[in-house]
């Protein structure tokens, strides 16, 4: 995103500083109320509502603490027609960095998993992000969050033309349709293969990529994939968002933690198809009480 912003090296390194502080305040959470995996109560929901506060008043007290860092942790909450939080900013008012922050705090906090529900596949959630884009985050700032990831993030499982499922591993400056990926299955023959790493924008390549897979929805056997061997898919702790560490997998590459999450019938996904509120859980205390905003408003844990 920083590299379609035009950030030059000062302003890439208070936007890195940011991204490992803005949340820090959350170390001195509760844990019982962070990671609870039933409905907050209303005491448990002001905890969360005010962590951007808390934590601005923290970091406060360090000397010579960057002023980017201080209004990202004050304002990744807030949205563009002024209905986020703390202090209900409006568009003009937000800051780049802050408009950032909110855009990746979301992504973030919709692809990981927590102990209230399982993380969306990088892909869907993009496409979720899109759909709730409009008042809440800075279309240009999302735009250039959506050309960074790419159309198939990092650790999206996709099938290709040629009948073989792959996933994506590095993005290509060609094209955002034609990403890099480690095929490892095919579909024609039913059997695992010797992962292949393509490179879908290389001149002459004729395979692309037919359409987006959900592992969750997928019919084969884990025993046939054999994907418990797939730190990808196992991997509990950090994801793309964290960008704080790596798994070495099978597939031939090195990828973030749990950047796919591949669960069959033995672990139920929300429905996409209903608001954030509804499939988070972590809503307010009361069901109607927080609005339709869901997890882009903060009625979530963010």
């Amino acid at each position: 995103m920083i590299s379609w912003l035009g950030l030059n090296e000062a302003q890439v390194h208070s936007a890195g500083v940011t991204g490992l502080l803005h949340d820090l305040v959350k170390a001195k959470t509760p844990m019982q109320v962070l990671n609870k995996p039933g409905k907050l109560t209303e005491a448990e929901y002001l905890i969360m509502q005010k962590h951007p506060m808390v934590g601005y008043d923290m970091l406060s007290a360090a000397p010579d603490m960057d002023p980017v860092v201080l209004d990202v942790c004050l304002h990744h909450h807030e949205k563009t027609d002024g209905s986020g939080h703390p202090q209900g900013l409006q568009d003009k008012e937000i800051s780049l960095f802050a408009k950032m922050g909110a855009v990746c705090d979301v992504y973030d906090a919709i692809t990981s998993n927590r102990p209230y529900k399982v993380g969306w596949d990088p892909a869907e959630s993009l496409r979720k992000m899109a759909e709730w884009s409009k008042g809440h985050f800075d279309l240009p700032v999302f735009q250039a969050f959506v050309k960074s990831v790419g159309i198939y993030p990092t650790g999206s499982l996709v099938m290709l033309s040629s009948g073989l499922l792959a996933v994506v591993i590095e993005q290509s400056k060609a094209s955002l349709m034609t990403p890099r990926v480690s095929a490892f299955y095919s579909t024609r023959t039913s059997e695992r293969i010797t992962p292949k790493r393509i490179d879908l924008s290389s001149l002459g390549c004729v395979d692309k990529i037919a359409q987006r897979e959900d592992p969750c929805e997928m019919a084969i056997a884990r025993s046939q994939w054999h994907v418990d061997e797939f730190d990808i898919w196992t991997a509990r702790t950090p994801r793309v968002g964290h960008l704080t560490g790596a798994a070495r997998t099978d597939l031939g590459t090195t990828v973030p933690h749990g950047t796919v999450e591949f669960e069959l019938a033995d672990r139920a996904r929300p429905a996409l198809d209903k608001s954030p509120l509804d499939t988070m859980a972590h809503q307010k205390f009361d069901d109607g009480a927080a609005g339709a905003g869901g997890l882009c408003s903060g009625s979530a844990k963010g």
